[in-house]
């Protein structure tokens, strides 16, 4: 388990150790299922506990050039950073090697619904997460995604 009662010394006891990125990568069943919202408020929570953390939008959604913007930020390549947290906008599967290397205790994948396109770096991510909608009138969605 990820968090207990201590999240604190639960997250550094999983990360103890390792050489490389702890790697979350969030998925949504279907456009607007809330990866990007989910991955934003994870990394905050785990930045809070003191730890270097990155999220990368691993969609087409461009959610992250608009926060940029929205922040009042110049337009940067291809990140920024925000109250200690890093963001990676429009990564592709070969920058995220890279971004690996870059000392980030937890990475976190904002893949959204291109599932198909970064399907290797959802099934090996240390944490796989897929987020559907509450809403009852779109509980379809469920099904055709599987």
């Amino acid at each position: 388990m990820i968090f207990s009662k201590n999240p604190n010394s639960s997250l550094k006891s999983l990360l103890k150790g390792k050489n490389k990125s702890y790697v979350i990568a969030i998925g949504g069943v279907s456009v607007g299922a809330g990866s990007t919202h989910q991955s934003i408020l994870l990394a905050n929570f785990i930045r809070r506990l003191g730890v270097k953390t990155a999220v990368c939008e691993c969609n087409s959604s461009e959610a992250f050039t608009f926060i940029e913007k929205a922040l009042g930020y110049k337009a940067s390549s291809n990140n920024f950073t925000f109250k200690g947290i890093t963001f990676f906008k429009n990564v592709d599967s070969y920058i995220l090697d890279d971004i690996m290397q870059m000392g980030f205790h937890v990475v976190i994948l904002d893949i959204g619904y291109q599932l198909r396109r970064f399907r290797d770096s959802f099934i090996n991510a240390d944490l796989p997460l897929l987020i559907t909608r509450a809403n009852d009138w779109k509980m379809d969605d469920i099904p055709k995604f599987c």
